[in-house]
């Protein structure tokens, strides 16, 4: 595990709890820190967001260890369609079309802007889909 993975997941996790707070009303103060579920097929991932909820009290992120590919496909869009859906979820870019396409996946451009930067152009394109959307951040840096 590197800087690059820390950065990558810790930039989901701001903005899954960015885009969870935009549909909330009133004062949540109260309420506690922000819960986040993250479905990882990645080992070590578990250490990545342990370091992640020490550093961030106001927003707790729990694993849950998934098999990756196909298998991660279909259980998350039954989830969604459940309204149980993650949080987050760790898929590869093969996995974005069908995802989005399933409308499963949120844009959030508008919490990682200028995230662009930090990603080479080719890299960048696979979690925008070739539009302004963004439905992903790309596990490593390329800068």
């Amino acid at each position: 595990m590197n800087h690059r993975t820390v950065a990558a997941c810790t930039a989901a996790a701001v903005a899954a709890a960015a885009l969870t707070g935009c549909g909330s009303s009133g004062d949540d103060s109260a309420a506690g820190p922000a819960e986040l579920t993250y479905w990882a097929w990645a080992p070590g991932m578990d250490k990545v967001v342990d370091l992640w909820n020490e550093e961030n009290p106001d927003v707790q992120v729990t694993v849950k260890k998934q098999a990756g590919g196909d298998d991660l496909v279909t259980k998350t869009i039954t989830a969604a369609k459940a309204g149980e859906a993650p949080d987050l979820v760790q898929a590869e870019y093969q996995a974005l079309p069908t995802l989005v396409g399933n409308d499963v996946l949120a844009d959030m451009s508008g919490e990682v802007a200028g995230a662009e930067e930090e990603f080479a152009p080719g890299v960048w394109q696979q979690v925008t889909l070739g539009g302004d959307a963004v439905y992903a951040l790309p596990r490593t840096r390329d800068r």
